[in-house]
């Protein structure tokens, strides 16, 4: 396995980090995790832009100005590197053999501040390292066995001029993880401070309500400011879909049509149902979340 570390190739298991490293001591630090589909990026200026957005609020600088052009270059250096390496071939499952022949990866940029200092930094400059894993698909795929999911309410999520990003601080996300675990269902929905739907552990919340309307929380209700949410509601305005951001109070799960999961990596996951305050939630169609992936797929080709 390769990776690349500040543009430097390296094996994935050779020490990089040390002791003081920020990252690891402050969590000081952003990522992008991104889906490449046979070696192309058809997201990538959406992640650029969430990555420079978030680099200037923690005020990272790059050395040398990187603008959306020159992170592609890395980003395909790496992917170049693993095409020509007997990197497939680590594989003994076929499916996973030819998806990686084919550039199908899960791609993880991270960014953080170069070492030194305690709270305060000695130095803005940012590190970056840039890693990948196979995806089995070249496109997205619509989950079969619909997901059940509960709701995690022992940390409450709060809108701050952070809460957009993909932070290197994600211990509300591991709890939420925790207790997925412990109830042994697939994912957790976490709330914000007034209680309302914010978001999944690692998804952004839709719902399609009773009259048919595609609803999802506002940036400001705290949630992650999510590339495939973006790239959902910029699909259902396309389309004309009768689409709202809207804040999301648990009652709207109670007689919602439709509930659905989105991110970069795995598109939509649909929502089967939901158990709140000792009831379980069915949800019976997957209409819209079946109409957006097979218009997902459109715009990737």
């Amino acid at each position: 396995m390769i990776i690349s570390y500040n543009g430097q190739l390296l094996p994935a298991d050779q020490p990089i980090l040390t002791i003081s490293n920020r990252c690891f001591r402050y969590g000081d630090g952003l990522f992008e995790t991104i889906r490449v589909f046979n070696y192309r990026l058809p997201f990538f200026a959406l992640h650029y832009q969430r990555l420079q957005e978030g680099m200037k609020i923690l005020q990272l600088h790059t050395q040398e100005k990187r603008e959306q052009k020159d992170w592609e270059v890395e980003v395909n250096k790496l992917l170049l590197a693993l095409k020509n390496s007997n990197f497939a071939d680590s594989f003994a499952d076929s499916i996973m053999q030819k998806a990686t022949q084919e550039g199908n990866f899960r791609l993880r940029l991270a960014v953080f501040r170069a070492d030194g200092g305690l709270y305060t930094p000695q130095d803005n400059t940012v590190n970056f390292c840039i890693e990948a894993s196979p995806l089995p698909s070249h496109q997205f795929v619509l989950n079969e066995k619909r997901l059940h999911v509960v709701i995690f309410d022992k940390l409450l999520l709060m809108p701050t001029i952070l809460s957009g990003f993909k932070t290197s601080n994600a211990l509300p996300y591991i709890l939420a993880a925790l207790h997925k675990q412990e109830q042994q269902t697939d994912d957790c929905l976490l709330l914000n401070q007034e209680g309302n739907i914010c978001e999944s552990i690692a998804a952004n919340v839709f719902v399609v309500n009773s009259a048919g309307m595609l609803l999802t929380p506002p940036l400001q209700e705290g949630c992650i400011n999510g590339v495939m949410r973006k790239k959902i509601l910029q699909i259902a305005e396309k389309q004309k879909l009768n689409f709202k951001e809207q804040v999301l109070p648990l009652a709207a799960l109670q007689n919602a049509q439709e509930v659905f999961l989105t991110n970069s990596i795995q598109g939509i996951q649909s929502v089967g149902s939901c158990q709140f305050n000792g009831q379980v939630y069915n949800y019976s169609q997957n209409l819209v979340a079946q109409e957006l992936v097979v218009a997902l797929n459109l715009s990737i080709q």
